[in-house]
């Protein structure tokens, strides 16, 4: 076998031991270990109704550098991620990887993902498109990017007599963030089963809230 073809089936392997790895230190909320995987320059992306949207101009359901990854694992250890009590029992299936080659910045990489959870609230199954830069460091692999384009973010059925609700906050300096908004929902007991961005029309807003309305 020749050099190359030998480098590349290791390589192969050592890829697919990474992401088994932080798929298992996800699954047992091992997130300290799992935030040590990330390198400084990080992104991590979920993309919100479909995957091809501007993250800088459009909600996504996380869209994190590494500082934000890092804040929401301190947050998850101050107990007070009420969506989280009790932990979510999880299990990722990982499969079909893919090395698709070497770019700037890295090894591009992708996989697909299922992804059960058990929960209080039910049972869901999550199936995704991975998408990874990988980057070999001193340390090993370390990931530079992740996205996880969800196949079912607005496929999964509302219970019945479920509304949708809009939800107004204020952006910009002593507003939220725009990421933190499904966050704050889920924690006080919704299911969020499709995010949407509207302009507000202040009119309209008041008179569904004087008539009691949620729509």
């Amino acid at each position: 076998m020749k050099a190359e073809a030998i480098h590349q089936l290791v390589q192969y392997n050592e890829i697919c031991q990474f992401l088994y790895k932080e798929a298992r230190l996800q699954d047992e909320h091992r997130y300290d270990e799992w935030e040590a995987l990330w390198t400084d320059d990080a992104v991590y992306w979920v993309p919100a109704n479909g995957e091809d949207i501007d993250p800088e101009a459009q909600m996504s359901v996380i869209y994190d550098n590494r500082s934000r990854i890092a804040l929401r694992i301190r947050q998850y250890h101050t107990g007070k991620r009420y969506s989280q009590l009790p932990t979510s029992r999880l299990r990722r299936v990982i499969g079909n990887v893919e090395v698709l080659g070497e770019e700037p910045g890295g090894t591009r990489v992708t996989a697909n993902m299922l992804l059960y959870e058990s929960h209080r609230r039910g049972q869901i199954l999550w199936a995704a498109r991975n998408e990874y830069l990988l980057r070999q460091t001193a340390e090993g692999w370390r990931m530079a990017f992740k996205k996880v384009a969800l196949v079912n973010d607005d496929a999964v059925n509302a219970p019945p007599g479920s509304k949708l609700l809009h939800v107004t906050y204020e952006d910009g300096p002593g507003g939220l963030n725009v990421t933190d908004v499904p966050n704050m929902l889920v924690n006080k007991g919704f299911r969020i089963t499709k995010i949407a961005e509207e302009p507000v029309n202040l009119e309209t807003a008041f008179m569904r809230l004087t008539k009691g309305l949620v729509q």
